[in-house]
């Protein structure tokens, strides 16, 4: 295996993408339809996310067809610049889960929800 790039299923690519651009990553690639935008590539230095309109996927993956979205992935990402980030957050109001803490682990962290429920923990090593 070479790269993970992980698809998250989301009910808006747009607001998805305005979220993720805050905590530094830049679009890629795009895909719309007639009305909308359906998916999204997203990278920032060596990380990739991809953004998928829940209704594309449920037309793609038909065991999705009866189910409603549901969170069930953790994104841990790692920063240069935890108090930036920390602040683009606050500034749009996202759900901030744990405010900033230091890991037994030599990071500094906080964990905040994007608006379809995932669940960021955002990381900077501390300088030991």
């Amino acid at each position: 295996m070479k790269k993970l790039s992980p698809n998250l299923f989301v009910t808006s690519v747009n607001k998805s993408i305005s979220f993720y651009e805050r905590l530094g990553f830049c679009v890629e690639q795009k895909i719309e339809d007639e009305n909308s935008l359906v998916w999204a590539s997203m990278k920032s230095c060596g990380a990739e996310i991809m953004l998928q309109d829940i209704n594309s996927a449920k037309e793609e993956f038909a065991f999705l067809a009866n189910g409603e979205l549901k969170a069930t992935l953790t994104l841990f990402m790692q920063t240069d610049d935890l108090d930036k980030n920390y602040k683009a957050m606050k500034e749009i109001n996202a759900k901030i889960i744990k405010d900033t803490y230091e890991t037994f682990y030599g990071t500094k962290e906080f964990v905040v929800q994007d608006f379809d429920g995932y669940v960021c923990v955002i990381a900077q090593k501390l300088d030991k």
